[in-house]
């Protein structure tokens, strides 16, 4: 049996990519093509062009599927809820991949209304909740009968379907255990220990890590007992998993036994760090996964590593002046979810300007962490100290630029004026504009969905020179807004 369609175009785009004076088509893969009719005796080129158009078109007729000999399974219920058309519209525009980011906001825009997910498009919502957990946190209360029924019919969905029979966790696939684990953990943290004890000797190790992964939310100090029993296993693996989630347990005795050598090693005067650290680091850390085993240690970076696993709110309003402890108070922020550190740290970093060395990843993990109103209002005081100069707020827009929230009006009206007035007065060529190309295509999707906002008019006054250099951007941008705007137009 050959590759199916789906794998001859990975397959070939791979090669493309590589290059066919690199890595021409298989042999296997061209005697598969001839059979449907491809001149596998054209130049490595043409046959590459040639399969990708064959292929390309077989994909969007559809495939041949394997005759089905179980019987056939009951028909679902004819939903009775209402299927908005104008919104399934703008909804299959979305999955087909165009204004992609803009997929949350039309799922906010749904779950605030009760509508009744359109059939055709339940399989691409399905992999999206696969490979999304926010995504299945909105949609599972909208998952109705007919989505279960089709998540029932497709091994690839078995993580979505909320089994509640405990039975199969000792009967069901590694996939259906960890769906239910999940589930079990989220309703009844207790009932998701009591199944991890009952079968954990006879786990293997890989399983074992996936599991205590699973246990990470609704830690308590019931979980203890079973953790250190766990910290005992043979494989260090395991050891670490259960060491890294009894460590955030507050009360624990590890938990505890962090905080004492954390304490006896730092101590402030005022922001200055003052370090004490042990003349010989003890074993535990490196046996718990805390820190890296290593032979002559440095001081700094065992401590950072240590930090990185104490609440940040235990170092009360403190805020240190060396960098390997302000590193280490991103990461826990991030890891214990501390809303008010996180804007702390971004208040430091965007106002004060102490480069802190956030990647995007982080900023776009501590911005999470913000209410809307809070990241609004943060914006607005750098927009303020900066003299709303584009240069001068320099520091926030990296958090702009990797954050999720909405765009506060005022702030939008402003920020976008400012660029119409410099792409107007410079000519668009300025090298410091060309930045903005981005932070405009992410404007589109941030500024507020208004069909009568300034932000869409003015764009006529730049120079053609301007327009010339930046018309694919301002083109962009324009398109967006205003398919978001017909978009909540559509939910009305």
């Amino acid at each position: 049996m050959g590759m199916d369609d789906f794998t001859i175009w990975k397959t070939l785009v791979q090669t493309a990519l590589v290059g066919t004076a690199r890595s021409g088509l298989p042999p296997p893969l061209l005697a598969q093509l001839a059979q449907k009719g491809l001149d596998v005796y054209a130049s490595s080129e043409e046959a590459l062009l040639g399969a990708a158009a064959l292929t390309r078109l077989r994909i969007k007729a559809g495939r041949i599927f394997p005759d089905w000999n179980a019987p056939l399974p009951d028909p679902v219920p004819t939903p009775t809820g209402v299927i908005h058309s104008q919104a399934s519209r703008f909804l299959a525009i979305l999955l087909s991949g165009r204004f992609a980011p803009a997929f949350e906001e039309w799922l906010g825009l749904f779950a605030a209304r009760k509508l009744t997910l359109p059939p055709e498009s339940l399989p691409g919502l399905l992999n999206r909740c696969v490979s999304d957990d926010a995504v299945r946190e909105v949609l599972e209360p909208h998952l109705g009968e007919r989505a279960r029924w089709l998540i029932a019919q497709n091994p690839d969905w078995a993580m979505l379907a909320l089994p509640e029979d405990t039975e199969a966790w000792q009967t069901g696939t590694k996939m259906e255990r960890s769906a239910l684990l999940k589930n079990v953990r989220k309703k009844d943290p207790a009932a998701a220990l009591d199944l991890l004890e009952e079968t954990w000797d006879t786990e293997s190790p890989a399983d074992k890590v996936v599991f205590l992964e699973l246990m990470g939310d609704g830690l308590s100090i019931t979980d203890e007992p079973f953790l250190q029993r766990a910290q005992a296993d043979r494989r260090q693996e395991v050891r670490h998993a259960a060491g890294r989630l009894l460590v955030q347990i507050p009360g624990s005795e590890l938990h505890r036994q962090l905080l004492e050598l954390a304490d006896s090693a730092i101590s402030f005067d005022g922001k200055k760090v003052h370090l004490s650290p042990p003349k010989k680091w003890p074993e535990w850390p490196a046996e718990n996964g805390l820190v890296k085993k290593e032979k002559n240690p440095d001081s700094e970076s065992i401590l950072q590593s240590l930090v990185q696993w104490i609440p940040p709110a235990h170092w009360a309003e403190r805020w240190p002046d060396k960098a390997f402890f302000k590193k280490a108070l991103v990461d826990a922020t991030i890891r214990y979810r501390d809303e008010a550190w996180a804007l702390k740290i971004l208040e430091y970093q965007v106002l004060a300007m102490d480069d802190l060395e956030i990647s995007a990843l982080q900023y776009a993990q501590l911005s999470a962490l913000l209410s809307t109103e809070g990241f609004q209002q943060l914006i607005a005081r750098a927009w303020k100290d900066s003299d709303k100069d584009l240069e001068s707020f320099d520091p926030a827009e990296e958090l702009l630029l990797h954050s999720k929230h909405p765009w506060e009006a005022t702030f939008s009206r402003e920020w976008l004026g400012t660029l119409q007035a410099l792409l107007i007065t410079s000519g668009g060529d300025s090298w410091n504009l060309w930045d903005y190309r981005e932070f405009l295509r992410q404007a589109a999707y941030r500024v507020p969905a208004l069909p009568d906002a300034p932000w869409l008019e003015g764009w006529g006054e730049i120079s053609p020179r301007t327009r010339y250099l930046w018309k694919d951007d301002v083109d962009y941008f324009l398109r967006v807004v205003r398919f978001r705007i017909d978009m909540h137009k559509a939910f009305e």
